[in-house]
């Protein structure tokens, strides 16, 4: 009675480690391949570049020193260089971040 229940979850568990290794199905062409290997690698550095804003703006959001405040404002301007963000969403981080230096 388990054995399709088994099946079942031995294919699942297959097809996860696909999409996770290979982004979904694995290209047969040489340089497909390797612009999956790239964008993955890039969607690594984003991902990286984009917490690493987010925990400053939190932690700017936390206090009122300055310093903080800055740095915040120059990872959402890196965010937005490297095209993670968009321009308005940048500006409005950096609106609500200068506020909150404006009132300190």
């Amino acid at each position: 009675n388990n054995i399709p229940y088994i099946l079942l979850f031995l294919f699942n568990f297959v097809k996860m480690l696909v999409y996770e290794v290979g982004g979904g199905l694995m290209p047969n062409i040489k340089s497909a391949k390797k612009r999956v290997t790239i964008g993955a690698k890039r969607e690594k550095a984003n991902v990286k570049v984009e917490g690493a804003m987010k925990n400053s703006i939190k932690k700017a959001a936390k206090t009122t020193d300055i310093k903080d405040i800055n740095d915040a404002v120059k990872k959402v301007d890196k965010s937005l260089k490297k095209g993670i963000i968009k321009k308005n969403t940048a500006a409005r981080k950096k609106a609500s971040l200068m506020k909150k230096a404006n009132q300190a």
